[in-house]
Order: C-alpha cells, then structure tokens, then sequence
C-alpha cells in the first residue's frame, strides 16, 4: 500500500512542474485517465498565486516594462523554473537572475539593479524592525555589525530616484535622471518604515568589512546615521 506521504510528493511535484511525467502519480491513484485535465485546474491556481507574489516583490521592474511584458516575463520564468521550496518568497532571487539573461536588458540596462533593489526592499520589509537608540554616545570598544536584515547595495544608477518614479503617487514623466558615477545604498527598517538611503563610497566599504572592532573615524558617523549597530557577544 502507498503511503500518503507518497501521494502528496507526487502531487506537489506535479503542480510544481506541468511538464513532469505523470507516472509517478498514476502509480498512487485509482482512475486517473483524466488526471491532466483535473492537474491543470490546480496548476493554474498554484502559478498564479506564485505570479501574485511576483508582482509584490517587483514593483519597479513591472512599472518599467508594463503589466503585460511583466506578466510574459514572469509566466515564462515560473514554468521554466519550477521552485520545490517551501517558502514562497524564495524564488524572488531567482527571478532576479532570470531578469539578468532577459533579452530586455539591452534596452533597459537599469532593470537588473532596480530588480536587486526590489528584492533587497522586499526582503527588508519582510524582516526586523530595528529599535530607536536611547542616546547619541558612541559605545566604546565595541564591535560593529549591521542592523537587523539590513541590505547593501551599490548601482551606476540613481535607483532611489527611479524608486520614487516607479511609486504609485508619482505624477511626472518616468525617464531616467541625469547622472553619473556609482551610488552606494542601504535598505534597512526603523520603526516600521523602510528607508533607501545614500551612502559615501568610504562609508560603504566600511560597512563591507563588518563585523568589526576596529577604531575607525566613520564609525562615529555610521553609528549616528543608524548604520551600524553593535554585534551580540
């Protein structure tokens, strides 16, 4: 007799995976002759609630290419690559690699680093809140990391000024701002608001070589900033 965990694999790694062999599953059903139709129905509800999900990570990258491309976009990605996870928003780093070999990159070439910058918010927003510090004094002695879920991330581009055109309230034209030059960032949550701020270049590859105890003159102005906070012993 075929345990049920036998049953439940098969199923999910059908629903998963359109283009799997069904044999696997014929061998724990009885009177399975229809058994592509009465899939299909489950492997539609399934892509699209992984599509819905899509479409709350990549808010940018769907504004920049449109409802209709972003769609074509993500359909193809979700059949070409089906995800065996557990949770669901881990397929969010695979589409932003997905987005790097897509053809519309020659015509967008921003649209990998506002993808990374969606992931990275996303990721942001969907961790820990970092708490207000009580005072201004700069620890001493003190060993540094970055806040809780915190993101780095540096781009050619200004991606906060294309994050705020990409955003709802937004009323002008969408074109992309002059300047050049590397923009350094950090995503990272205060108080239940997600904050996409500038960072020097000096400042940044401090932040890269953390955790550390070394007594640097930008530690104090991290630690201000809210950048830098201290590593559990």
């Amino acid at each position: 007799m075929n345990k049920l965990a036998d049953y439940q694999r098969a199923l999910m790694g059908s629903l998963l995976d359109p283009d799997k062999p069904l044999s696997d599953l014929q061998a724990v059903m009885a009177g399975a002759n229809d058994l592509s139709e009465r899939l299909a129905i489950y492997q539609n509800s399934v892509l699209g609630g992984r599509f819905s999900v899509l479409q709350q990570m990549f808010v940018c990258v769907e504004k920049i290419v449109g409802a209709e491309y972003f769609q074509q976009m993500a359909e193809q990605f979700l059949v070409e690559t089906p995800s065996n996870n557990v949770v669901i928003s881990a397929m969010g780093a695979g589409f932003v690699a997905y987005v790097t070999t897509h053809e519309v990159v020659q015509h967008v070439p921003y649209l990998v680093d506002m993808a990374q910058l969606d992931w990275r918010w996303y990721q942001v927003f969907h961790g820990r809140s970092n708490r207000a510090r009580a005072d201004n004094a700069v620890p001493l002695g003190a060993r540094w990391t970055l806040p809780l879920d915190a993101q780095l991330l540096k781009s050619t581009f200004p991606l906060h000024l294309l994050w705020e055109m990409c955003q709802p309230e937004y009323q002008g034209e969408f074109q992309l701002p002059d300047g050049d030059g590397t923009y350094y960032f950090i995503i990272i949550q205060r108080a239940q608001s997600i904050h996409i701020e500038l960072l020097s270049e000096a400042q940044w590859q401090v932040l890269h070589q953390l955790p550390i105890e070394a007594n640097n003159p930008l530690i104090d102005v991290l630690w201000q900033q809210g950048c830098i906070v201290q590593a559990e012993v």
